[in-house]
């Protein structure tokens, strides 16, 4: 185990750490603090929060808000993959 560069704060924000490892795709949580920063005096919810951040975890959280409890769904990020 190593904390070398911090860089992660960058895909998951300071919610959560990152666990590297060899498969392809794996399960981002999306966290409360995620909604609470999208909150808006005008609108529903805002797609964009002040200073960046958030990043894959805003856009799920954005499609998610407009999908209903019962529903299952899931946010597939997979642009810039190769």
């Amino acid at each position: 185990m190593a904390t070398l560069t911090g860089a992660i704060v960058r895909a998951l924000n300071d919610e959560y750490a990152g666990l590297f490892s060899r498969e392809d795709i794996w399960r981002l949580p999306l966290h409360k603090n995620y909604l609470n920063a999208m909150k808006s005096d005008t609108a529903e919810i805002k797609n964009v929060v002040e200073g960046g951040g958030l990043g894959a975890g805003l856009g799920a959280t954005f499609v998610g808000f407009f999908v209903s409890k019962n529903v299952p769904w899931a946010h597939l990020d997979t642009a810039g993959v190769n």
